[in-house]
């Protein structure tokens, strides 16, 4: 959505009388960002977003490459700026809000908290069928289970810790310790408490093929993990 206005962004700039220097400085600002030279992209943009403050395209592309760039500062700053602008159409401000949510996901430092409840027709995870045959002397005897499956509301309740230290423009190291309950009401012999702590790089990508940008994420991690059961 950010990308339609390049247009009449450039029109605008043509309109107040920008000089062809600046007009072309934005072109070439707009093929950076889609070759996914951001630094070089934002070092265009910055001056060109001082001196026109009323163009809100001009800074929604500042922000990208800053966002790019892993300045989630910086981008946040702008792109809130950009969001307070009357008269922005709506997908413009959905896609703005977009932006602001994927920088929040990557504060340093979060805690999330997870709650639910729900029905389980096999807390106890008891085997379906009634007997087993058990091979013995060349043939098999049926043996008779004596656990049934068992019902039982659960309800959870999990805290999550999340760290991450920047290493580099595209990557950083994620720590993740977390704790959680599910307690099977009625049925506390098949409560469970789980305690996760896992640590990797998460490394972002930046591809162009086919003439269309690709971007992703690729994670790594290795952890430990501990459950307890039972207990009122």
């Amino acid at each position: 959505m950010i990308r339609r206005f390049i247009p009449l962004a450039v029109l605008l700039l043509w309109a107040t009388g920008a000089a062809g220097q600046e007009l072309g400085d934005f072109r070439k600002a707009q093929d950076l960002l889609r070759a996914g030279r951001f630094a070089q992209a934002a070092e265009i943009l910055a001056p060109l977003v001082e001196k026109y403050p009323q163009f809100p395209r001009i800074q929604l592309d500042y922000a990208l490459a800053l966002y790019r760039l892993g300045r989630d500062e910086e981008a946040r700053e702008v792109f809130l700026d950009v969001h307070d602008v009357p008269n922005l159409p709506s997908a413009v401000r959905r896609n703005i809000e977009d932006f602001l949510e994927r920088i929040r996901a990557r504060d340093p430092l979060q805690i999330n908290f997870d709650f639910g409840l729900w029905h389980d027709p096999n807390v106890n995870n008891a085997s379906e069928a009634e007997t087993v045959d058990i091979p013995v002397f060349g043939t098999t005897l049926p043996f008779t289970l004596n656990e049934r499956p068992k019902s039982a509301w659960v309800a959870r309740t999990a805290a999550n810790l999340r760290w991450r230290k920047p290493v580099s423009n595209r990557a950083h190291i994620e720590t993740i310790a977390s704790v959680g309950r599910n307690t099977a009401i009625g049925e506390p012999d098949f409560n469970q408490t789980t305690l996760t702590v896992s640590a990797g790089p998460r490394i972002r990508y930046f591809i162009v093929g086919g003439g269309r940008p690709l971007y992703g994420q690729v994670n790594v991690d290795i952890g430990v993990q501990k459950q307890f059961r039972g207990g009122d």
